[in-house]
């Protein structure tokens, strides 16, 4: 007899104890409806950032996409761009290396602060003509 491990149909869980392997519990929702953005950024209109909450196997994972537009962004800064209401905060400071546009093909470094605070920033050597910070594949394993 062959081993199957779930029959056909079947919801596959955690060990089978009621737990989706993959359980979206927030669906992408626009950044603007829960934060606000700083002067000088804003969302992209035709890729919109977006934050969505999901579980694997149990661990929740907070998912960001999308493009936040930048008016100006001063080098060798640590700048401010969104501000995420209670309940999109971490318990812990995150950081990451992030895309941008027009950054002399410089990373933009993000870190998201346990007050909600988006901050970005970009190099000496990257100038002051950044237009854009591309959150795309940005995520979160076990948030609070």
């Amino acid at each position: 007899m062959v081993y199957t491990p779930f029959l056909a149909g079947e919801i596959l869980t955690a060990g089978r104890l009621n737990t989706a392997l993959v359980e979206e519990v927030m669906e992408w929702t626009l950044l603007s409806t829960i934060g606000t953005y700083a002067t000088n950024f804003s969302a992209n209109a035709s890729n919109p950032p977006q934050m969505r909450k999901v579980k694997i196997a149990g661990v929740e994972r907070w998912e960001y996409e999308g493009r936040i537009t930048v008016a100006a962004l001063a080098s060798n800064a640590n700048t401010t761009c969104f501000t995420f209401n209670l309940g999109y905060r971490p318990a812990f400071e995150r950081g990451w290396q992030l895309g941008g546009a027009t950054t002399l093909f410089y990373g933009v470094r993000a870190t998201l602060s346990t007050a909600g605070l988006l901050q970005v920033g970009v190099p000496t050597a990257a100038g002051s003509g950044t237009n854009a910070i591309l959150l795309d594949g940005l995520y979160i394993d076990n948030p609070i």
